[in-house]
């Protein structure tokens, strides 16, 4: 019955294809007539079962993942079946409220649809971190956004259940609530609101244009952004400019790291090879190219109209400002910020002002610091550009400092540096981090397993740690929550 359900719910998420073929009817300025033809593809359910799926054995309970083992599939697979799951589940759910006799209270309202939401949440993380340090591949980030949509519509349907909307309204007004449930409460409140329940029928078909357009415009700025970063990318051998350059950056940019030469490189227009290569290439020409061409993707500059981005900021401007007014608010900020830290539009203008006098004054310094000593070292007379800060300033420090921060990288080992930070926490929050020892699962042989328990000696997580640089792994540091509620699992990646 519920798996009948779940193909229900793909079949909303049925897609089609237009093909058009025109067909000429063979007479001499004849008039050509058209005719579509459509292909429905039905969106594939995975067969993932506690049976079949190492990811579905354990995402119900508080194990550990099997690393060792699961396969960046797998975890795809038990993540978007748990989402077609919880859609199933949740229109179930906001079903049974329409019943006389169903109890109203926080742990049947809320309490179900976390707890339902947990496991989903949990196999996406795990897919995403699998996705990044195992099998990281431009290849797959046509499945990875496919899926990414799916986890967003699943969570999003919490909030489109006009049923559940009622329930929560009316649990909203009892008193034995503490402040924690109705914070809860009233971001669920606000969430479905900002949904469109409560709108009449007209407001509600705008709403859904405006979200199209908003989406639509997000996704052209990020693929613009995406393929002109790509056009971009340069192969070069500029070894003689970047004689300052640490070993494991050139390694990075090197297009044949098994081969003995390594002189040719490609420089990729993202942020962790851009910064890094303004900071030590020593030639300003060079600086002032890729500066202007990595400051100018999908600008005005760009040879190719379709991918200036400059409509797609006013059609997301203008969309988003609509959006904001169909529930009674002057602009998007008004609408947004309210969950925020900062509270208004006011009180954010003030804080960016103090911050640009702070971060002006400071940087006016800095150049004045650094002018001499560009004209010291390359006889550079004429005022620093943006494309010289980051490399004169790398020089000011070393110069009056004597720091070579690869230098002092040497000071602290890996494992010593651990260890304190180990020791600082469990000063500061009472909290020890254990190595596990022996056979564990984990996705690489380099990878740690840390046991956390608190004063008492009670396990109340674990910590993967990650640090060093190899093939197929994203080559930036982050971190990830493995599991919410006290059972947590965190997996901090590095690299070193």
């Amino acid at each position: 019955m519920f798996e009948d359900k779940i193909f229900v719910m793909a079949l909303s998420r049925i897609s089609s294809l237009c093909f058009r073929s025109r067909c000429g009817l063979g007479m001499q300025n004849a008039l050509c007539s058209s005719q579509d033809r459509y292909v429905i593809i039905l969106p594939e359910i995975p067969d993932a079962t506690a049976q079949t799926n190492l990811l579905m054995s354990v995402v119900h309970g508080n194990d550990l993942p099997p690393f060792d083992k699961l396969s960046t599939r797998e975890s795809a697979d038990a993540c978007a079946k748990l989402a077609l799951e919880f859609e199933a589940w949740m229109q179930e759910h906001g079903s049974s409220f329409n019943s006389e006799n169903h109890i109203c209270s926080f742990e049947n309202v809320i309490d179900k649809v976390e707890m339902h939401l947990a496991p989903m949440q949990f196999a996406w993380n795990t897919f995403r971190h699998l996705a990044g340090v195992r099998s990281f591949d431009p290849n797959l980030m046509a499945r990875f956004k496919g899926l990414q949509n799916l986890v967003t519509r699943a969570r999003i349907h919490r909030f489109n259940n006009h049923r559940f909307f009622t329930a929560i309204m009316d649990l909203s007004h009892d008193k034995n609530l503490n402040s924690v449930q109705l914070i809860l409460i009233k971001k669920y409140i606000r969430e479905m609101q900002l949904n469109g329940l409560g709108l009449n029928d007209k407001n509600y078909k705008w709403l859904e244009e405006y979200r199209r357009r908003i989406f639509d415009a997000v996704f052209k700025f990020r693929r613009n952004i995406e393929m002109t970063s790509w056009l971009l990318n340069l192969e070069m051998d500029f070894s003689s400019e970047m004689t300052d350059t640490p070993k494991h950056i050139l390694e990075m940019w090197s297009v044949n790291r098994s081969s003995n030469q390594k002189s040719q490189y490609k420089l990729a227009f993202t942020q962790y090879s851009y910064v890094p290569f303004m900071r030590y290439c020593k030639m300003r020409l060079r600086r002032r190219s890729i500066w202007k061409l990595f400051n100018s993707r999908a600008g005005f500059e760009e040879d190719q109209v379709q991918l200036n981005n400059s409509l797609q900021i006013e059609q997301l401007r203008q969309a988003r400002e609509k959006y904001a007014k169909l529930f009674n608010y002057n602009n998007y900020l008004d609408m947004v910020l309210p969950d925020r830290m900062i509270s208004s539009v006011s009180e954010l203008e003030t804080i960016i002002f103090q911050l640009k006098q702070a971060a002006v004054k400071r940087l006016s310094e800095q150049v004045e610091m650094m002018q001499p000593l560009a004209a010291r070292q390359d006889a550079l007379r004429s005022p620093l550009k943006p494309w010289d800060l980051d490399y004169y300033a790398r020089k000011l420090v070393e110069h009056d400092y004597n720091i070579d921060f690869w230098q002092a990288a040497e000071y602290f080992p890996y494992m010593q540096f651990l260890s304190n930070v180990f020791e600082l926490i469990k000063r500061l929050f009472d909290i020890t981090f254990t190595l596990v020892s022996g056979e564990t699962a984990v996705w690489d042989k380099e990878v740690q397993l840390f046991e956390v328990t608190d004063e008492k000696g009670k396990i109340i997580g674990h910590l993967y740690i990650d640090p060093y640089i190899r093939k197929n792994k994203l080559p930036v540091m982050w971190s990830e929550c493995g599991r919410g509620e006290n059972c947590a699992i965190r997996k901090r990646y590095m690299n070193i």
